[in-house]
């Protein structure tokens, strides 16, 4: 019997530096998971505007949400059904470039969107014209990237590789245009 109450108070303190160990490695976790969510997570959280920089081109004008869907929605001279969209116009070094980003409801929405402006390009539009497919290998991912013809410089639309409920219009007015893209394939 007087064993077993040896025992029962030396497991008695064992529990108590295990219990201060348990709860500094909770806390140290929990300060990890805090500062992940802030420099990882949050600026995902903040897809909504425009970034500050393309490539070497700055940031120069910029609308988000209601207006931007407005906009993107007057182009198309139809509702779209977006929940989310920004516009971002940048310069610099002798170059020019307007990012159009919208964001559909989901990966399908934004595929069917996608599919939907291929059609219309396709059957005739007034403004564009000389629809072309192009696959930019980079690494392992093949990324399809659709070229037009058509007013203030030339004009390239894809689904994002890094949300897919996201379509990519991008208008180069100035400089190496497959550059820019290239770099806009990155941030957009």
């Amino acid at each position: 019997m007087q064993q077993q109450q040896e025992q029962n108070q030396a497991i008695k303190r064992r529990r108590g530096p295990l219990l201060f160990q348990l709860f500094i490695t909770l806390g140290v976790l929990a300060a990890v998971l805090f500062i992940f969510g802030q420099t990882v997570l949050a600026p995902q959280a903040q897809s909504g505007t425009a970034p500050s920089k393309l490539g070497e081109l700055k940031l120069v004008e910029s609308n988000e949400g209601a207006e931007a869907i407005a906009r993107v929605s007057q182009l198309h001279q139809l509702d779209i059904s977006l929940i989310n969209a920004y516009i971002g116009s940048y310069i610099g070094g002798g170059h020019e470039a307007t990012a159009w980003v919208g964001q559909a409801e989901n990966a399908a929405a934004a595929a069917e969107l996608m599919s939907d402006m291929v059609d219309a390009i396709s059957a005739g539009s007034p403004a564009f014209s000389g629809l072309k497919e192009l696959d930019i290998t980079k690494g392992y991912h093949t990324h399809r990237i659709f070229q037009v013809d058509g007013p203030g410089g030339q004009h390239f639309f894809y689904i994002s590789k890094l949300s897919a409920d996201k379509i990519v219009w991008l208008t180069v007015t100035a400089g190496d245009a497959m550059n820019i893209l290239e770099q806009a394939l990155n941030i957009f």
